[in-house]
This record gives C-alpha cells, structure tokens and sequence, in this order.
C-alpha cells in the first residue's frame, strides 16, 4: 500500500527528518530558479507569508496511519501539485520569456515564493499535529 515513488500519493514512512529534509530540498530547488532583484523583496516576503498560512492549514490535513508499528503519513495532494505547477511556470517562464520581461519573471517569482511557503508550512503542520497525536509538547 505504501510505496516509494508513489509515497506523496499512498503515503510516506514518517519521520521529522524525513519532513526537514524534504522540505530544504524544495527550497534548494526555490532558490536555484529565483531571481530576486532588491526592488522586488518586499512583495516576495509578503507572497511567502501568505503561502506559509495557507501551508498552516492546507497541513493540517495530513492523516496518520500504523502499518506493521511503523508510522506512516499521507500529505495534502493540493499542496504537491500547487508546487509542481508553481516550479514548472517558473522553468517556463525562464524559458519563453527574456531577462527584460520583468514583469513575467516576477509574476513566476511571486507564484513560486508562494507556493515554496506553502511546502514549509505545510511542514510546519504535519510535524505539529504529529506532536499533537502523540500527545509530545510542543517544545521539543
């Protein structure tokens, strides 16, 4: 039932490591695409907050099942695809568009933030309600 390259899909073996490091590597795949000028960081802060909040609660969606005593999760389907279309629009646009379109690349930039906050809150969630079903405080 639980697979590998179907995990996001089935479901993942869980672990808070497995989290972290799935999340650093979508935001090492961010970072790789963005291009940030300075004029543009205050409207890239802000569209990563929002995607933070709606990965807050897109997260807590997350279900947890035992599978032979091992601890397994399934992650919201909506959030794995909002990021695939954000990261594909962006490599499209690199790609049609020239450096001059400003406009364009921003709008990508913008989608892409978004959605790269989404992926982290939506870490933020699933470990958090992980806490929560076990009963751990917050705090460790």
């Amino acid at each position: 039932m639980f697979t590998g390259s179907t995990g996001g899909l089935h479901g993942s073996r869980f672990s808070v490591s497995r989290i972290v490091v799935r999340t650093v590597i979508y935001v090492l795949l961010f970072l790789t695409v963005v291009d940030a000028g300075i004029l543009s960081v205050p409207f890239l802060i802000v569209a990563l907050i929002a995607g933070l909040v709606a990965g807050l609660v897109y997260g807590r969606g997350v279900s947890f099942s035992l599978v032979e005593g091992r601890q397994y999760y399934r992650r919201s389907t909506v959030v794995m695809a909002i990021w695939l279309v954000g990261y594909i629009f962006r490599l499209m646009a690199l790609l049609l568009y020239p450096p001059t379109s400003r406009v364009a690349l921003l709008a990508s930039d913008l989608t892409l933030t978004a959605v790269t906050g989404l992926v982290i809150g939506e870490a933020m969630a699933i470990i958090a309600r992980y806490r929560e079903s076990k009963g751990l405080p917050e705090d460790i």
